[in-house]
């Protein structure tokens, strides 16, 4: 169109058409990306569910035999005193170690995806365990 003159009736309905079509599609992909959020933070919520109830449980019932065992100590050489005290604090960091987990696991997906947020939560793991923690990504 030169400059200045003003669209047809019939050209301006289809830039209307146009515009509403690729606003409808802009909207369609934002809702299918926060839809596919919600069904990550779902699997994450299961996951965290099942740590808890299994993983959790199992700690806790370690600890309360640790307690029982140093309750217990009359008679015991010191080195098996200080092998309790020992695995007494492993569970300990293993409790908070699995509470961090779940917080993770229940936080908001932040990232543009889940690759990258799978990704960033190894990269965390890593430096909080001291060892590599890699992801095998497989779809």
């Amino acid at each position: 169109l030169p400059a200045g003159r003003p669209l047809s009736h019939d050209q301006q309905q289809l830039v209307d058409t146009l515009v509403e079509q690729l606003t409808a599609t802009l909207a369609l992909d934002r809702h299918q990306e926060k839809q596919q959020q919600l069904i990550v933070m779902e699997e994450r919520a299961t996951i965290a569910r099942e740590l808890h109830d299994s993983i959790a449980q199992s700690l806790s019932c370690m600890k309360m035999q640790v307690s029982c065992l140093q309750m217990q100590d009359e008679g015991m050489p010191e080195s098996s005193k200080q092998l309790l005290s020992q695995i007494r604090n492993e569970l300990n960091t293993s409790w908070v170690q699995l509470r961090e987990l779940l917080t993770t696991f229940r936080l908001q997906l932040t990232e543009p995806g889940l690759r990258p947020a799978l990704e960033s939560s190894c990269q965390e793991f890593s430096a909080r365990l001291g060892f590599p923690v890699k992801l095998d990504y497989q779809l």
